[in-house]
């Protein structure tokens, strides 16, 4: 397989998450409200939807290869934010401490990914390949 074909297949492997996450956040928009108020997230009505267009706006961005790098930089600053709020495993104890830990250290992972994709950018399949 080419270097092409694997970019766009990690583009899309990464952006599964954060599809996915935002489809589901629209259709369980209240109770993700009531979770980020269970974790003192500031200005809800306008984090919430914030969130939702950071990450399918970002995971459109990767899949379709458009503004690829900044759509990867977007994602990037939606995971630092949702781990500092949402896996402060830093502040608890005990058997949950460990799985925000696990939690926070997969979002590391995720945005190692995402500054590949910023270096690398999208490549030849991809919206910001043919327009070179």
């Amino acid at each position: 397989m080419n270097a092409d074909a694997l970019n766009l297949i990690g583009r899309i492997f990464l952006a599964l998450l954060f599809l996915t996450s935002g489809a589901a956040k629209i259709m369980d928009y209240q109770g993700v409200s009531q979770y980020m108020a269970g974790a003192n997230m500031p200005m809800i009505q306008i984090a919430l939807p914030i969130a939702i267009a950071m990450e399918i706006g970002g995971a459109l961005g990767l899949i379709l290869g458009f503004q690829t790098r900044l759509a990867a930089l977007v994602l990037v600053v939606y995971t630092v934010v949702a781990s500092w709020f949402f896996h402060n495993f830093w502040a608890l104890s005990g058997q949950e401490a460990q799985m925000q830990m696990i939690q926070f250290t997969k979002n590391l992972a995720l945005i190692g990914g995402l500054l590949v994709v910023m270096a690398a950018g999208a490549g030849r399949l991809s919206i910001d390949g043919r327009r070179r």
